[in-house]
Order: structure tokens, then C-alpha cells, then sequence
């Protein structure tokens, strides 16, 4: 049972706290929920059964300030190379940020700055479909390392890309 005000990740929504545990009706019956919201975005608002552990499996403890910290300083020292396939390598991206392993979603974030800096020396950009994903990946893992070090998203993603050199 988790209580009033504990933090989480949830899935791929990012940090979200517990703002109250509450019943709801459903139909004829009655059940409990915690009423999730998301830190950074104040337009959402979840509501997870707290009977349901297909949903709560989904709900992960933060990230350490130790874990945090090694995190950010972890630059691959080669990266995959790209997936050609566009198909594939969405379903790939989207596998990462479903399962939460934060170091294979710094990971896929390496692969994807690693290719905008090659396409941007030939004068291309990434796709609209890959800069999505990319965009997913940084407000996932820059959302939880901020929240933990105090730090803005931004300046959490500078970091990262300062120190893979993108």
C-alpha cells in the first residue's frame, strides 16, 4: 500500500505523486484509487485501481541522487548503429521507453544525438517520427533526474549532451 504525497515513476507518464487515495464508483461497485499527478504537467491527473497489479507494476521508486549523478555521467563508449528500418526502430525506441530502464532510455538518447549530429553535418535532420521519440526519451529520464537533483530538465539534458559531446 503506498501513501499520501510518495513520489513515483509511473510508466512512461514520468514523476507523478500520490495526491489521495480515494473511492470511486465504476458501474454498481465501488473502488479504491490513488489519485495520481503528474509533477510536470498540472493538466493530468491519474487514477490507478489499487487493486490492480498489472497498473501498480508500472509504478517505480525514484532514482537515488548517488544513481542519479552516475546516470548522468555515463557516456557509452561506442554507440549501436542506426536502425535503417523505420518501422523497426520505432518499435525498438518505443520498447525502451515502455520498459523504464533508465540506462537504456540514456542509451537510446546517445544513439539518437549521435545520428542528429551526423545528419546535421550533411545538412539533414532526423525524422519527425525519431525526433518524437527523442523527445519522449529526454522528458522521461530529464524530468526524474531533475526532480531527484533539484536541477531543471534542461540543464539536466545539457549535461548529458555536454558530456556525450553532441
Amino acid at each position: 500500500m503506498f501513501s499520501e504525497g510518495e513520489v513515483f515513476i509511473y510508466g512512461s507518464v514520468g514523476v507523478c505523486r500520490i495526491g489521495e487515495i480515494c473511492e470511486r464508483s465504476c458501474g454498481a461497485e465501488k473502488r479504491e484509487y490513488y489519485v495520481l499527478y503528474p509533477v510536470y504537467d498540472d493538466r493530468s491527473t491519474l487514477y490507478i485501481p489499487t487493486n490492480s497489479e498489472a497498473l501498480l507494476s508500472h509504478l517505480n521508486p525514484l532514482l537515488t541522487k548517488e544513481a542519479a549523478e552516475e546516470l548522468i555521467a555515463f557516456v557509452p563508449e561506442e554507440t549501436p548503429d542506426w536502425i535503417l528500418n523505420d518501422k523497426e526502430r520505432a518499435e525498438e525506441f518505443r520498447r525502451i521507453l515502455e520498459s523504464g530502464d533508465r540506462k537504456a532510455i540514456l542509451f537510446m538518447l546517445h544513439v539518437f544525438y549521435k545520428r542528429k549530429k551526423e545528419l546535421f553535418a550533411c545538412g539533414k535532420r532526423l525524422r519527425s517520427s525519431d525526433e518524437s521519440l527523442m523527445q519522449r526519451a529526454e522528458k522521461l529520464l530529464c524530468d526524474e533526474l531533475a526532480f531527484v537533483l533539484g536541477l531543471s530538465s534542461p540543464e539536466v539534458e545539457k549535461q548529458i549532451r555536454e558530456r556525450g559531446n553532441y
